[in-house]
């Protein structure tokens, strides 16, 4: 059993993820949201769901874990411009990573989400 706190634990598989770590530094720095502050849990879940994709090897673990941070950030409105806030916040990322990631924040909000989405859908709302 590792002796570091859960949060600690989290913070440490964060900041193993450079893709992760990239887009909270963007979010925190760009547009003002304090992540491990403000959406502590939601982090948590994020890294969680991350683990979680590791069972399942046809899942894109980085698209998961992407959409995991942003999801809520488009439910409440805090990021700019909707969709098109996210795609400034993807700038920086592969054409196809940043649709696979718009794709699967648009099909969560679906009844009819698969895959990545459907794995968003249930952590962001458990």
């Amino acid at each position: 059993m590792s002796s570091l706190s859960y949060p600690e634990r989290t913070e440490a598989r964060v900041a193993g993820n450079k893709l992760l770590d990239q887009l909270i530094n963007r979010l925190e720095n760009g547009a003002g949201i304090k992540i491990s502050t403000e959406y502590k849990g939601v982090l948590e879940r994020t890294v969680t769901a991350g683990d979680f994709c590791a069972a399942y090897p046809h899942l894109n673990r980085d698209v998961v874990m992407a959409s995991m941070l942003l999801f809520p950030l488009v439910k409440e409105g805090r990021l700019p411009a909707g969709l098109q806030g996210v795609m400034e916040v993807l700038e920086d990322m592969d054409i196809e990573e940043k649709f696979n990631i718009l794709n699967v924040l648009v099909a969560a909000q679906t009844d009819f989400a698969r895959g990545e989405a459907k794995i968003v859908q249930y952590f962001c709302h458990s």
